[in-house]
C-alpha cells in the first residue's frame, strides 16, 4: 500500500507517520513537507490513499484539495488538521474529501484511513463488496456527522428532510421533527437577522439552493428553539447534484453562534465603554491644571495632555521607555544634583512602585528655557496587584518660585527695614523730647550716622537774608575738622559741592567716588574732601510740608560707598522728621515770639475795652438820668398841657430803650464780649423793665426756660429792644388785678431760634392783631425783627397776650436752662 503524507508541520507531520506507520508497518509513505516536495509527489503515480493538512503555509487548504481532485478524481483524502473548525470541515466536505480527522482526535485517524481504503478499493469489487463498502460508507458518513460541531440537516429533492445529526437536535433544543416538505419548514421558528422579518418556508437556505441549485452561505437567523429559548445560527445550504448535475438534494448547516453573539455584543458594550472611558480620560486631562504622563509598565510615554507641551515646551520628548527619561533635564534645587533617568518619580514608580508627591525640581526646558516643576508620581497596579504603569503629574511653579524667592528677598529687607524703623523711632522718641533748638541739631546728626552707618555728617540750614542769593549755614556736623567746618560754614548757591548740588536741584544728589566726580574735579570742594577722608557722599534736602527747602543733611564715608535702597528710605524719613522738627521748632520760636507781642497788644486791648465800657455804661446812666429829670420837670411844670402826655409816653419809651442797651451792655461787659445766652439776656432785660416799673416782689413773675443758645453780640443788642419794648407793653397793658406775669420759651426749630413771650394779661385788640392801631414800641419791634435781625414775628391771644419771634442765627446748643 502506498500513501502520500502532505504536512508542513514537522510535530504534527512526525505524530501522523508514526501512527501510520504502527499501523500499516509494510506501508510505503511517501512524505510532502514542503511546497517543493509537494510538487515532486503530484508527479509520482500508484497512490491508495492521501492524507493531507488543511492548512499550509505555501496554499491554503481548498486550492490543495482542488489540486489533489484534479490529479486523481477519485483518490480517496482525508483531511487531518490542527486549525479544525465547522468552517474548516463545511469547507473540506464542499471540496469532496473523504474525511475530515482533526489532530486532537488522533484515534480516529486509523478508521478513517480503513473506510477511505475500502471505499476506494469498491470500484473493482463485486456487488457483493460495493454492498458492503456502501455500508460502511454510510456508517463513515454517520459517524462523521455526529462528530461534526455543526448541525446537520439532509433533505432530498423534493425538500423532505431525510436526516440530521445529534448537534442540529442541540442546536434547536429538542427532538427536531423531519419536515416532510418544504411547506413544513416554519414550525423551525426563524427570522432574518438584519431585517428582523419572519422566514417564509421558500426563504429556508435549503429551500433556496433546491430551487437555484447554487450553493447559500451563511446566512444569519435568529431562532426560537422548540423550548422557547431563543438564539442566533448561521445557515448554510449546499445541493447534492448527481453525475449528469441534476439536484439530488441539499445538505444544510446550522451553525450555532449564540454565545460568539453574545461575546460579540459584550466586546462592543467593553468598547463602546473604553472608548466612553477613553473620552472622559482625555476630558479630565485637558481640564487639569497640570501635566500629566501616563506611561505603560516599560516606561513607554502612552498619554501626554496639552499642559505637558507647555510646561516642557512644544518639543517634548514622547519618550519610548523609561530609560529615555533622561531627555527630560532636571535639577535637585538644594543640591544642583542633576536628575538621572531613573531618579525621575516615573521611573521610581515603574521600578519600585514608589510614590511620590510634591517634588521641587528645577529644569530646562526642551526650547532652552529654564523654569521649575512640583512633580509627583505613582504606580498604575492590576487587579493582582501588579505594575502595569505609571502616572506623573508636574506643575509649572516657576511664577511662584520666583515670588517666593522676591517674597523671601522682601522679608529680609523689610526686616532690615523694620531694624532701621526701630532705631528711627528711638531717634525721633529723642528728637521730640529735645527742646532746645542746637541740641535738636545734634540728635539730627547723630541720627543720619547711625542710620546709614557713616564716618561723618554735616546738617545745613537755608539763610536767605545773607549775601544776594542766600546760602546754607553749617549748623552742626559729625567728624570735620577744624579746617573743614570752617570751610563748608557757608555754602553758596554756586557752589560745586555735593550740598550746593542738592541745594539748587531740590533733589538728593550721591557721589560714589569724589575722584571720579567730574563736577568736583580741580575744586577746592575735592580737595577738602580728600584732606578730611571723604571719598563718597550723598546730600538730601530738607523740605517741609508746604514745600519750602529749609536746608540740607548729608552723610558722607571714607571709602567708596553706596547706601541701600531700604537705607535710603530710612534716610527720607528722618529727613522728613528733621524738617518737620526743625520747621516745628522754628514755629515754636515765631510763635513764642507773637504770643508775647499778642499779651501785650491783649492786655494793651483790655485796659482800653474796660475806658470804653465804663465810659458807654457811665453815658447810658447820664441819658436815663436826664430822661428822668426831663419827665419830672414836665411832671411839675405843665401837668395839664396836651402834648404833655404824648412827650412823657415818648420819654418813657426812650428810657426802656436805654435801659435795654444798658443791661445788655453790661451783660457783655461782663462776659468779655462773648456770645451771651438768650435766656439769661431775656430775664436780665425783662427784669431791669420791671424793676424800674416799680412792680416788684409778689407783683410781678418771671419764668425764663428753654435752650440754651447763644447770641452773637449784635443780635444780643437787637432782642435786648425787642425783650425791653414788648415789657413795656406787658406792664402798661397786660397787668392783672396789679399782678404782672411773664414767661419767655426758647427753642431751636429747622436752623431757627424760636422765643415765645407770653404774659397773663387781657391779650391784644382786635385792631392790633389785625395789624392796624399798632404803637410805637411794637413798630419797633417789627423793625428789628423783620429787618436787623431777618426773622418774622406773629401775635396771637391764648390765655393771655403771645408774641412769637422767629429769627435765623449762628447758635451753638449748650445744656438747657430753666430759671423760675
Amino acid at each position: 500500500m502506498k500513501l502520500l503524507l502532505i504536512d508542513d508541520k514537522d510535530i504534527d507531520r512526525m505524530q501522523v507517520l508514526q501512527l501510520v506507520e504502527a499501523a500499516y508497518p509494510d506501508a510505503e509513505i511517501v512524505v510532502a513537507g514542503s511546497h517543493a516536495a509537494y510538487l515532486q509527489a503530484l508527479r509520482d503515480q500508484g497512490y491508495e490513499l492521501v492524507l493531507t493538512e488543511f492548512d499550509l503555509e505555501w496554499a491554503p487548504g481548498l486550492l490543495v484539495l482542488e489540486a489533489l481532485r484534479s490529479r486523481w478524481p477519485h483518490m480517496p483524502v482525508i483531511v487531518v488538521t490542527g486549525s479544525g473548525s465547522e468552517v474548516v470541515a463545511v469547507e473540506a466536505f464542499r471540496a469532496g474529501v473523504t474525511d475530515y480527522i482533526r489532530k486532537d482526535r488522533p484515534g480516529e485517524l486509523i478508521p478513517a484511513i480503513q473506510r477511505a481504503i475500502a471505499l476506494g478499493r469498491a470500484d473493482s469489487d463485486p456487488p457483493e463488496a460495493l454492498v458492503r463498502a456502501l455500508e460502511l460508507e454510510r456508517g463513515r458518513l454517520a459517524a462523521v456527522l455526529d462528530h461534526l460541531p455543526v448541525g446537520i440537516w439532509i433533505a432530498d429533492e423534493t425538500g423532505q428532510l431525510v436526516g440530521k445529526n445529534e448537534e442540529a437536535d442541540r442546536i434547536w433544543a429538542g427532538d427536531a421533527p423531519l419536515a416532510e416538505s418544504i411547506e413544513g419548514y416554519p414550525q423551525y421558528e426563524a427570522w432574518d437577522a438584519e431585517t428582523g422579518e419572519r422566514l417564509q418556508p421558500e426563504d429556508y437556505p435549503v429551500a433556496r439552493a433546491l430551487r437555484s441549485g447554487q450553493a447559500v452561505d451563511s446566512v444569519e437567523l435568529r431562532i426560537r428553539r422548540f423550548d422557547g429559548t431563543e438564539g442566533v445560527v448561521l445557515v448554510s445550504a449546499t445541493p447534492i447534484k448527481d453525475s449528469q448535475g441534476a439536484v439530488t438534494g441539499v445538505v444544510g448547516i446550522n451553525v450555532d453562534i449564540t454565545e460568539r453573539k453574545r461575546a460579540e455584543e459584550v466586546s462592543r458594550a467593553m468598547a463602546a465603554n473604553l472608548a466612553a472611558e477613553q473620552s472622559r480620560l482625555e476630558a479630565v486631562l485637558d481640564a487639569l491644571p497640570v501635566a500629566v504622563f501616563i506611561a505603560d509598565a516599560e516606561g513607554r510615554l502612552v498619554t501626554m495632555n496639552d499642559l505637558v507641551y507647555e510646561v516642557w515646551g512644544q518639543n517634548a520628548l514622547p519618550a519610548e521607555s523609561s530609560a529615555e527619561y533622561d531627555a527630560y533635564r532636571g535639577w535637585w534645587p538644594d543640591s544642583g544634583e542633576a536628575l538621572a533617568a531613573e531618579d525621575w518619580g516615573l521611573a521610581r514608580a515603574l521600578s519600585r512602585g514608589e510614590t511620590s508627591k510634591a517634588e521641587v525640581i528645577d529644569i530646562e526646558r526642551f526650547d532652552g528655557t529654564c523654569g521649575t516643576i512640583l512633580n509627583a508620581a505613582a504606580p498604575i497596579r492590576d487587579a493582582q496587584g501588579g505594575i502595569i504603569g505609571g502616572v506623573a503629574v508636574s506643575q509649572d511653579i516657576s511664577a511662584r518660585r520666583r515670588i517666593e524667592t522676591a517674597l523671601q528677598e522682601s522679608r529680609q529687607q523689610l526686616a532690615a527695614e523694620l531694624e532701621a524703623a526701630r532705631r528711627l523711632h528711638e531717634i525721633s522718641t529723642q528728637l521730640i523730647r529735645v527742646d532746645e533748638i542746637e541740641v535738636l541739631y545734634e540728635q539730627i546728626l547723630d541720627a543720619a550716622v547711625a542710620v546709614l552707618r557713616a564716618d561723618s555728617a554735616s546738617l545745613q540750614l537755608w539763610r536767605s537774608d545773607v549775601g544776594a542769593r542766600g546760602a546754607l549755614q553749617l549748623l552742626g556736623h559729625r567728624g570735620f575738622s577744624p579746617e573743614a567746618a570752617a570751610f563748608w560754614a557757608w555754602v553758596y548757591p554756586g557752589s560745586s559741592s555735593v550740598c550746593g548740588l542738592a541745594w539748587r536741584t531740590g533733589h538728593r544728589a550721591f557721589v560714589p567716588d569724589v575722584e571720579q566726580c567730574e563736577s568736583l574735579a580741580g575744586s577746592e570742594d575735592l580737595a577738602m574732601q580728600l584732606q578730611t577722608g571723604i571719598r563718597s557722599v550723598q546730600s538730601t534736602p530738607l523740605v517741609s510740608r508746604s514745600g519750602e527747602m529749609l536746608g540740607v543733611i548729608s552723610t558722607h564715608w571714607r571709602d567708596i560707598h553706596a547706601p541701600t535702597e531700604g537705607e535710603l528710605r530710612t534716610l527720607d524719613v528722618l529727613a522728613r522728621l528733621a524738617a518737620d522738627l526743625i520747621e516745628r521748632k522754628q514755629a515754636e520760636t515765631r510763635l513764642t515770639q507773637y504770643m508775647a507781642e499778642l499779651q501785650e497788644a491783649n492786655q494793651a486791648n483790655r485796659i482800653l475795652l474796660q475806658e470804653v465800657n465804663h465810659r458807654v455804661k457811665n453815658n447810658l446812666t447820664a441819658i436815663l438820668g436826664l430822661i428822668m429829670r426831663e419827665q419830672v420837670r414836665l411832671d411839675a411844670e405843665m401837668p395839664d398841657h396836651d402834648e404833655t402826655a404824648h412827650y412823657l409816653v415818648a420819654l418813657d419809651s426812650l428810657s426802656t430803650r436805654v435801659r435795654s442797651l444798658a443791661t445788655v451792655h453790661q451783660l457783655l461787659s461782663a462776659s468779655g464780649w462773648r456770645p451771651l445766652e438768650v435766656t439769661e439776656l431775656a430775664r436780665s432785660v425783662i427784669d431791669a423793665s420791671v424793676l424800674a416799673s416799680g412792680a416788684t416782689g409778689s407783683r410781678a413773675t418771671v419764668h425764663v426756660g428753654g435752650a440754651g443758645i447763644r447770641l452773637m453780640p449784635e443780635h444780643a443788642h437787637n432782642l435786648a429792644l425787642v425783650l425791653g419794648e414788648l415789657t413795656t407793653n406787658t406792664l402798661k397793658y397786660g397787668s392783672s388785678e396789679d399782678c404782672v406775669r411773664i414767661s419767655v420759651d426758647v427753642a431751636v426749630q429747622n436752623g431757627e431760634v424760636q422765643l415765645l413771650y407770653r404774659d397773663a394779661g387781657p391779650g391784644y385788640s382786635e385792631s392790633t392783631l389785625a395789624g392796624g392801631n399798632r404803637s410805637t414800641g411794637l413798630d419797633l419791634v417789627h423793625s428789628v425783627i423783620t429787618h436787623s435781625m431777618r426773622g418774622s414775628w406773629s401775635l396771637r391771644n391764648e390765655d393771655g397776650a403771645v408774641a412769637e419771634l422767629h429769627f435765623p442765627t449762628h447758635v451753638s446748643l449748650n445744656k438747657e436752662a430753666v430759671y423760675g
